[in-house]
């Protein structure tokens, strides 16, 4: 059998000067020293299990090497008289916080040793062995000139790897006190760039225009998550912030078609409820034709570009048809315009949510606006040109992005509009010539004001 353990580890004890030491715990039932450890957990990494096993059981938290250190073995009797081998694996976790309240504090004591008393409080000679070879003087001892990460793997039984970086490290000074309080700086700045793009991708903003997509490509960038920040990182950083636009991916569309549907489905079940005969086969929507297939094309439209989808309907799924290639779809409304999506085998979580004719989908932390069409009822209208380069608001121009006199592409930036501490990000209505600004970085303008003269391409 296989189990998880840490051996916690703080630097200079409680007077931040003194030498290294390890947190032991005692045992329930024997009540004899030993390190935090349990089962691995379903769903988590072995190095993330052992961590909650060092909360749980001694009450601590900190930062948990993926790299375990060695193993070790112990037997363990059962009730029934039977014994079991297990084989635990160690992980070092440095700790930065000692928890006044734990789950199994009632259960366990917990006790500061230095490396060579733990080593002979715990009762396994493995157990020993590590906690000695952990230890900086026991790791010099054992690590001679020859071969020396071998030698240090054989004679202690650590993993070769942490033998090997152990080698490297400085004889003196406060190295592991300043390598790890870098790593939990790292860490900490990980955990906080990341949740500030899961939190940007669960937004969902319809109505009115927002820069959720502008900060989250901001977040990702890498010189941002580097702090290589001043005045001019969006005109450096350009290409990452502003990229050039690869069109609609087409699930967007499939999602978009699968949302309608799924909502007409809903829609025919409500009013069967108030209906005379509920059960009348003309409240279902499965496409049921006699002696035929039925398929029916449903129209999204984005910017200039139109998607027919043909919706073919098996049992309890659709086939849909795009661009020629037919995609099995299936879902499931969740609430509040939240879809359970399936595609071709693919599952994912999906927002579609419609106004009018539009509909706005939410997907892989994006945002795109497209358009229901009706054909009918647009039968005999013409097609209008797209506006967008005036300000939608009074604001101030921070950024000019695309050169005058240049040729552009639809939806290319063009400028930054900062109003309501918000940024906006003016783009071109369709492919055409940008001949000039009519405001520069820094200018303030109003409402309605023209910032652009821009001719569209015939």
């Amino acid at each position: 059998m296989r189990q998880i353990a840490v051996l916690p580890y703080r630097f200079g004890g409680p007077a931040q000067d003194g030498p290294t030491e390890i947190l032991l715990i005692t045992s329930r039932e024997t009540k004899r020293w030993v390190v935090p450890k349990g089962n691995p957990l379903s769903g988590m990494t072995r190095h993330a299990a052992a961590a909650v096993e060092a909360e749980e059981e001694a009450g601590v938290t900190g930062a948990v090497c993926p790299t375990p250190i060695g193993s070790y073995e112990y037997r363990k009797r059962r009730a029934n008289g039977a014994s079991i081998m297990y084989n635990v694996e160690v992980f070092p976790l440095a700790v930065t916080n000692e928890l006044a309240d734990w789950k199994e504090m009632d259960e366990r004591e917990r006790k500061w040793f230095s490396f060579r008393d733990a080593a002979t409080a715990v009762d396994e000679p493995d157990l020993q062995a590590l906690i000695r070879s952990f230890g900086d003087g026991g790791f010099r001892a054992v690590a001679a000139p020859r071969s020396a990460s071998q030698n240090v793997a054989e004679k202690a039984g650590v993993s070769w790897m942490f033998a090997w970086f152990q080698r490297l490290l400085p004889r003196q000074g406060n190295f592991f006190e300043l390598f790890e309080s870098h790593a939990a700086t790292l860490v900490a700045g990980a955990n906080a760039l990341s949740r500030m793009l899961q939190s940007l991708a669960q937004y969902r903003v319809v109505g009115v225009s927002s820069n959720v997509d502008f900060l989250s490509r901001l977040v990702a960038c890498p010189a941002f998550a580097n702090a290589d920040l001043d005045t001019g990182l969006i005109e450096r950083e350009k290409a990452f912030l502003f990229p050039s636009d690869a069109g609609v991916p087409a699930e967007v569309f499939l999602v978009a078609a699968l949302a309608e549907l799924l909502r007409e489905e809903s829609a025919a079940r409500s009013a069967a409820v108030g209906d005379r005969d509920p059960h009348s086969p003309w409240h279902l929507r499965d496409g049921w034709r006699l002696n035929a297939s039925f398929r029916r094309p449903l129209l999204f439209r984005f910017g200039e570009a139109e998607k027919t989808i043909a919706v073919g309907y098996a049992r309890g799924e659709y086939e849909l048809m795009l661009d020629g290639i037919s995609t099995t779809a299936r879902g499931e409304r969740t609430g509040n315009g939240t879809l359970r999506v399936e595609l071709g085998g693919m599952r994912l979580p999906a927002t579609v949510i419609a106004s009018g004719e539009k509909r706005h989908v939410f997907l892989h932390g994006r945002a795109w606006q497209l358009a229901c069409v009706d054909p009918l009822y647009h039968a005999g209208e013409g097609v209008g040109e797209g506006g967008g380069l005036v300000a939608p608001m009074p604001g101030k121009v921070i950024a000019l992005i695309a050169q005058a006199g240049s040729e552009v592409d639809k939806g290319a930036p063009l400028l930054i509009l900062e109003a309501m501490k918000m940024e906006h990000t003016i783009a071109a209505p369709a492919k055409g010539l940008l001949k000039a600004f009519r405001f520069g970085v820094g200018d303030s303008v109003d409402e309605g004001a023209e910032l652009v003269e821009f001719e569209p391409a015939k």
